[in-house]
């Protein structure tokens, strides 16, 4: 038995001395690589093969971003240095009017003219044309802020001009807000106020710093264009939309 160990440990140690020996006369591998530049343009021929297999997702594509959604009574240009601007009512409006399906305690909504990329079109009203508003993957945020966190809100939006604000009613003298109501009750800065808002200006996008004094955050996942897309079809369901202002930010003597 001690023969036959001795032999069978001879025998592993010619494997091993073997593979050792070949794996040193082999020749290493070496690789070399080149870089290429190709311009993108029109000298380069379509791929019929290609072309074939995304057909049919274009043709999907294209279909949905024609798609109508409703009919506006007339066009209304991009928002920008007012304090209240139909377009900004409009998508304020449907923020707050989703928030508050997801969560009923929101009390109100905002969003900047930054956000909101072009105006709004006479006519047919598109998929399209949402995807042109907002571009952005932005999503709708739910925060928990104390009343005196909406003082400096106001501050910023009579500063800046760029913001617009749904469930909102404020007056406004000297540049500065005399009187304020939220959901139809005067603005206490001792009550915490529930906000729709993107995720972007949540994390103090747009110098909107003061939003990270929020006590609570609620995700939602819902994407801000989505909101925009089925609000406007909504609305067209009721016939021809009609963008305009109401009087929610009023400026007195």
């Amino acid at each position: 038995m001690f023969t036959n160990f001795q032999s069978i440990r001879r025998h592993m140690f010619y494997a091993v001395a073997l593979s050792l020996l070949l794996g040193a006369c082999q020749k290493r591998l070496q690789y070399q690589s080149t870089v290429e530049s190709l311009p993108i343009n029109s000298e380069i021929s379509a791929d019929a093969r290609i072309d074939s297999m995304i057909a049919p997702y274009k043709q999907r594509l294209t279909a949905e971003i024609s798609r109508v959604l409703a009919y506006s009574d007339r066009a209304v240009e991009r928002p920008k240095n007012v304090y209240e601007h139909p377009l900004g009512n409009f998508t304020a409006d449907l923020m707050l009017q989703k928030a508050q399906a997801l969560q009923p305690q929101t009390s109100l909504s905002v969003i900047t003219f930054g956000g909101l990329r072009t105006g709004f079109p006479a006519g047919a009203v598109t998929v399209g044309h949402m995807f042109e508003l907002m571009p952005f993957e932005n999503e709708l945020v739910i925060l928990t802020v104390e009343g005196k966190t909406l003082e400096e809100l106001f501050e910023y939006m009579l500063r800046k001009k760029n913001t617009a604000l749904g469930g909102v009613r404020l007056e406004v003298a000297a540049g500065k807000v005399r009187n304020a109501w939220i959901g139809g009750k005067p603005w206490d800065p001792n009550q915490t106020y529930r906000v729709a808002i993107s995720d972007y200006l949540a994390n103090g996008g747009d110098d909107m710093s003061f939003w990270k004094e929020a006590k609570q955050r609620e995700e939602t996942g819902v994407k801000i264009r989505d909101i925009f897309i089925e609000g406007v079809e909504a609305a067209g369901k009721k016939g021809t939309i009609h963008l305009q202002l109401d009087g929610r930010v009023k400026v007195v003597e």
